[in-house]
C-alpha cells in the first residue's frame, strides 16, 4: 500500500457511512480528533498501526481507501421520508448508498439490457400541469395501466427502468428515499438513473406499497425542479403532501375507488375485503375516501377510533401474512451473470473495481444487489485478469 496516495474523501465517506463521528473514530483508533480530520482533509497520512485499525473499524477494504474515483455523480437533491426528523447524521450514509447503487446499476449494463428510464416528460399537460391527481393519471395512461390495481408497485417500477434496492435500517425516521442521479464514468457518455432506496423491514406490503408510490410522485413532480433539502419546513411539508396525494391517486384511482366505497363507506369491514384487492392499507383507504369527499371530517374521526379499537393501529389484518416486496433487478442480474459464466463473483467485483476505481465492501455490494454475502466470496484470491473477462449482453425482459 503506497501511503502517499491514501484518499481523505474516502475516509470520510466510510466514516459517514458508518454513521461515526470524527471523535467517534478517533477514540476508536486511539488517535486524536485533529488526526482524523487532518487525514481527512488531505494534510497527513495514517501511519501503517493506524490504517489497519482504521479498515479494521470501518469494515472496508485496504484498497478503498487508495487511488480516486473514475466516475462523477451528479444529483439535484435527495428526498426523504420524515426529513422533519431525520438528522444530518443519519441522511449522509443514503446518499452514499445512492451513489453506490447507481455505480453497481451503471457497471451491470455492461452485460444486462435493463429497462432504460427517461427523464419524466409532462409536456403534453397543459403549462407544465404539476397537479397531483392529474400528473398520476396521466402516467397510468403512459403506462397503459387503466384503472386497475398495482399488483406489485415494486416490479412495476422495476420493470420501468427504476433502480431499487432495500437496505437495513440505517434511520428509525426513514422508510424509503430516492433521488435523480446522472454518472459519467471516465470517457463513457453521462447516464440518468432514480434509485429508489427501501428502508429496512419494520412494514408491510400494503405499507410498503404506499411509500414507493410517495417516491415516484417525486419523480413525477418535483426532481430535477428543486433541491429539497434547501427547502423551508413549510415548503417541505407542501412537497410531501403533493407526494402523498399523486400516490393515492395512483393507487387508489378516485372514479373506480369511489364505485366500491359510495354504498357503505362507514362500513370498516367493507375496507378490510378491499384490502386484498387495491394491495393498500385500511388506514390508506380511509383517508383517501376522507380525501375525495365520500367520508366527512366526523366520520373520518370515527373510523379512526374503530381502527384504534380493533388494535389495527399498528398491525392490520394480512399485514403479517403477505411479505414485503423485494427488488430482483440487480440480485437476478448478479446470479445470472455467475450462474451463466459470464463472471465469477469475484470477476464482479474486480471489474467493478477496475472501471470506477473504486473497491466497496461485500456487505454493501450484497445488500444493495439483494444477495447473500457469502455469494460474493471466491474461493480462489487470485486476482482475475480484466481482458479475459466474458462481455455478453443479457436482456433483462427474458429474466
Amino acid at each position: 500500500m503506497n501511503k502517499s496516495k491514501f484518499n481523505g474523501d474516502r475516509l470520510r465517506e466510510a466514516r459517514q457511512l458508518k454513521m461515526l463521528t470524527i471523535t467517534e473514530l478517533a477514540k476508536k483508533v486511539n488517535v486524536t480528533k485533529q488526526m482524523i480530520s487532518k487525514y481527512e482533509h488531505k494534510l497527513s497520512v495514517p501511519g501503517t498501526e493506524t490504517l489497519f485499525s482504521l479498515i479494521k473499524e470501518l469494515n472496508f477494504p485496504s484498497e478503498f481507501f487508495f487511488g480516486k474515483d473514475s466516475f462523477e455523480i451528479k444529483s439535484t437533491g435527495t428526498f426523504y421520508r420524515s426529513r422533519l426528523t431525520a438528522t444530518k447524521r443519519e441522511k449522509k450514509p443514503s446518499q452514499l448508498l445512492l451513489d453506490y447503487t447507481v455505480v453497481i446499476r451503471d457497471f451491470l449494463e455492461k452485460y444486462i439490457d435493463f429497462p432504460v428510464l427517461k427523464e419524466f416528460d409532462n409536456t403534453e399537460l397543459f403549462s407544465g400541469q404539476r397537479d397531483p391527481a392529474v400528473v398520476a393519471k396521466y402516467l397510468r395512461k403512459q403506462w397503459n395501466l387503466k384503472n386497475l390495481p398495482i399488483p406489485n408497485i415494486v416490479d412495476l417500477l422495476e420493470r420501468r427502468g427504476f433502480v431499487i434496492s432495500s437496505i437495513s435500517n440505517l434511520s428509525k425516521e426513514v422508510d424509503a428515499f430516492s433521488s435523480p442521479r446522472w454518472i459519467k464514468n471516465n470517457d463513457a457518455p453521462q447516464k440518468y438513473y432514480y434509485p429508489i432506496v427501501l428502508e429496512g423491514t419494520g412494514y408491510s406490503f400494503y405499507r410498503q406499497q404506499f411509500s414507493v408510490a410517495h417516491e415516484l410522485g417525486h419523480w413525477a413532480l418535483h426532481s430535477n425542479k428543486v433541491d429539497p433539502q434547501e427547502l423551508d419546513n413549510v415548503d417541505y411539508r407542501k412537497m410531501e403532501q403533493e407526494a402523498n396525494e399523486f400516490a393515492s391517486e395512483f393507487l387508489l384511482p378516485r372514479e373506480e375507488f369511489e364505485q366500491d366505497i359510495k354504498y357503505a363507506p362507514k362500513d370498516i369491514d367493507l375496507y378490510l375485503s378491499l384490502k386484498n384487492k387495491w394491495l393498500v392499507s385500511i388506514s390508506m383507504m380511509i383517508v383517501r375516501a376522507r380525501d375525495i369527499g365520500v367520508l366527512s371530517q366526523d366520520d373520518y374521526v370515527n373510523m379512526q377510533r374503530k381502527i384504534s379499537y380493533k388494535n389495527w393501529r399498528k398491525v392490520e389484518p394480512f399485514d403479517v401474512t403477505k411479505e414485503i416486496s423485494k427488488p430482483q433487478a440487480l440480485k437476478q442480474s448478479i446470479e445470472l451473470l455467475v450462474e451463466n459464466d459470464i463472471l465469477s463473483p469475484f470477476e464482479i467485483k474486480s471489474d467493478l473495481a477496475i472501471n470506477y476505481n473504486i473497491l466497496l465492501p461485500d456487505e454493501i455490494i450484497a445488500e444493495i444487489c439483494g444477495v447473500d454475502v457469502k455469494y460474493l466470496r471466491p474461493e480462489s484470491n487470485e486476482l482475475i485478469n480484466d481482458s479475459n473477462i466474458k462481455v455478453k449482453k443479457v436482456d433483462f425482459g427474458n429474466i
